[in-house]
């Protein structure tokens, strides 16, 4: 998404969503098969799931995790 809104921004942000899935984003992939990360998941690790990871505090982490 590309937005030059801030307060759209920080709205979004306060409403702590999630991300999605890999198996939501990519329906259609074998997702046991991609060990080495490559292609579509390795774009999703890098555009979605680090940034939303790296965004989140140690015990954030945590409760997401379990």
């Amino acid at each position: 998404m590309i937005a030059n809104d801030n307060n759209f921004i920080a709205c979004l942000c306060e409403k702590g969503l999630e991300l999605p899935a890999p198996e939501n984003v990519f329906p259609d992939r074998n997702l046991g098969c991609y060990g080495s990360l490559q292609g579509d998941m390795a774009f999703w690790l890098d555009i979605c799931w680090r940034p939303f990871s790296d965004s989140l505090t140690g015990d954030e982490e945590i409760h997401y995790l379990k």
